[in-house]
């Protein structure tokens, strides 16, 4: 029932984080996919951070880039339910900062297949390059 809970919890304060104001790319959708993996049942793993994007982008609007947002959760739940039997801190530790480069790249590169920036090779380095937030 706990882990029921938590899950409704997570669920409504990653939707709400994505509705009320926030710094541009800068929501705990991703934490939380992470910390679903690690903590909760497989039950719950994959349905947190999903249910958070459908709620909220029910509010905010779908977009076409959904399948690659929403495959990056997908990935990062995973590498949560590894990191529950791997609980050291430089496991933690890097599987965030795999999180959010797997999140990089996958939505980025779901920007490129638009065709936005050129599918060529060339166009696939200046999407990367716009998306890149130190550039």
């Amino acid at each position: 029932m706990i882990n029921l809970i938590t899950a409704l919890l997570l669920i409504l304060f990653a939707a709400f984080s994505r509705i009320l104001p926030h710094p541009a790319n800068f929501t705990p959708v991703a934490a939380i996919a992470l910390f679903s993996g690690t903590y909760l049942n497989k039950k719950y793993m994959l349905v947190v951070p999903i249910a958070a994007m459908l709620l909220s982008d029910l509010i905010i609007g779908f977009h076409s880039g959904m399948i690659w947002v929403y495959g990056s959760f997908v990935l990062i739940g995973l590498i949560g339910l590894w990191l529950k039997n791997h609980k050291k801190i430089g496991n933690i530790i890097g599987a965030a900062l795999l999180s959010s480069i797997i999140f990089f790249i996958i939505t980025n590169f779901g920007v490129w297949l638009t065709g936005y920036y050129g599918l060529t090779f060339n166009g696939l380095i200046e999407c990367y390059t716009m998306a890149n937030p130190v550039l």
